[in-house]
């Protein structure tokens, strides 16, 4: 096992994995309606994993798709958004059935009554150091999480017609939670659950986040899943942000995210601030970081391009209002969402706070004939990171990671022999043999 150099930690050599479920309404109902679209996916109604190596299953009676593992935000981005067409593929056939059903990428589940919901959020994977103490870096990621939904909110147009930045971050209930259920939404999850062989979980761990939102933006997954590992190999590596910590951080999560003008501060360690100002501290720590590290051979473009795109967005943030047009409102979502709704509050100045949602939640619709967000791209104002070529290359083919590429060859083998079966992240079965999968950093 090759030694991890102290000051990158894992930023060149993590693994990354994100699953997203997928809100539904069907006639069928909604625990029968995903079990219908899972069977059409291989005949069987429950989890399974799928020839990109990924896993497609029922989660709380809702789709639940989890990508393969991937070696860098960028591949994990465009696995992650794959689940699209994957599930766009399964609609489709269900259609063609006579089965129409509804699917959205987005974090809430709306029930019958009008402003109650289920919610659930976007889930982030990310291999780490274990020597750092899983308990600190849980810890020392508060500022940036509690500040994230600056850039990565999906927006959410609440009951009362209020607009905020993420509609995570208002349900969140507590700082640290090992269960992502009512009453332990956490910003911070604790689950302790490597996915790991033996012989590596002394050494690594697996950071599992719930507290962010499920992005339609291509470009706003990608920086999201970058920022976050920059931000943890910094950690890894020592550097802290103890000083921007929020004195009480659920409450200032929830605060911050209710502001998109900007002027609500919360009280940190080092004194008030806003979300902006947050971010714009992390950020700057976050240049002196690479170059401390700029002597290093061959570091990956992405953590460049990453780098490019945070400044550039908080550069517009604190130049512009939320009503103007910079380069970042093409890609961050609350950004894009918040023109949709101001242009059909100009057309409809009565429009009520249902009818608000009910636009917002269209521009998470998977069907391009009624997403809000396909209309958007097809404009040219909402920016594309992937083309249809790759996503359905990633929706039906393993990425380069190791352990993807040997599992996706037991997926395809587990099709064509029974003695192949109960496939799992870390092994399977053959011929009732246990079988691991190489796993490698």
């Amino acid at each position: 096992m090759e030694e991890v150099d102290g000051r990158l930690g894992l930023l060149t050599r993590r693994t990354y994995g994100m699953e997203t479920e997928y809100s539904i309404v069907s006639a069928l109902g909604t625990k029968e309606g995903t079990e219908f679209l899972l069977s059409l996916k291989s005949g069987r109604s429950t989890e399974q994993f799928i020839s990109n190596a990924g896993r497609l299953y029922q989660d709380c009676f809702h789709p639940e798709y989890a990508t393969p593992e991937c070696t860098d935000p960028h591949e994990t981005a465009c696995y992650h958004h794959a689940g699209d067409v994957i599930l766009r593929d399964l609609q489709r056939k269900a259609a063609d059935l006579g089965n129409s059903i509804e699917l959205r990428r987005d974090n809430i589940d709306w029930t019958d009554e009008f402003g109650t919901y289920n919610s659930y959020g976007c889930h982030e994977n990310y291999l780490t150091l274990r020597c750092v103490g899983t308990t600190n870096l849980r810890r020392r990621l508060i500022p940036y999480l509690v500040s994230s939904p600056l850039l990565f909110g999906n927006g959410y147009s609440d009951p009362k017609g209020d607009y905020h930045f993420s509609v995570r971050a208002t349900i969140l209930d507590s700082i640290e939670a090992e269960s992502a259920t009512y009453g332990y939404r956490s910003i911070i999850n604790t689950k302790d659950e490597a996915h790991l062989p033996s012989q590596f979980r002394s050494k690594y761990s697996r950071l599992h986040l719930t507290c962010r939102d499920a992005n339609v933006s291509e470009q706003a997954t990608f920086l999201k899943v970058a920022s976050m590992s920059i931000v943890l190999a910094m950690i890894e590596s020592g550097w802290t942000f103890d000083d921007l910590m929020p004195n009480s951080p659920v409450e200032a999560m929830k605060t911050l995210n209710s502001d998109i003008w900007g002027t609500q501060e919360v009280e940190t360690v080092s004194g008030s601030k806003t979300a902006l100002m947050i971010q714009q501290a992390i950020l700057s720590r976050v240049g002196a970081y690479l170059e401390y590290i700029s002597g290093w051979d061959n570091l990956p473009g992405w953590i460049f391009e990453a780098y490019g795109l945070w400044t550039q967005a908080l550069d517009d943030i604190s130049t512009y209002s939320p009503n103007d047009w910079p380069p970042s409102s093409y890609w961050i979502d609350w950004w894009a969402k918040w023109h949709l709704l101001q242009e059909y509050r100009r057309q409809y100045p009565d429009a009520s706070a249902e009818e608000l949602f009910i636009i917002s939640r269209q521009y998470h619709d998977l069907d391009p004939v009624e997403s809000l967000a396909q209309e958007l791209l097809s404009s040219n104002l909402l920016v594309r990171r992937y083309s249809d070529f790759q996503l359905r290359a990633a929706a039906y083919n393993p990425s380069t990671h190791v352990r993807a590429q040997e599992r996706a060859l037991w997926v395809q083998k587990s099709a064509l022999a029974t003695e192949v079966k109960d496939i799992t992240w870390k092994s399977c079965l053959v011929a009732n043999k246990f079988v691991p999968f190489a796993f490698a950093i």
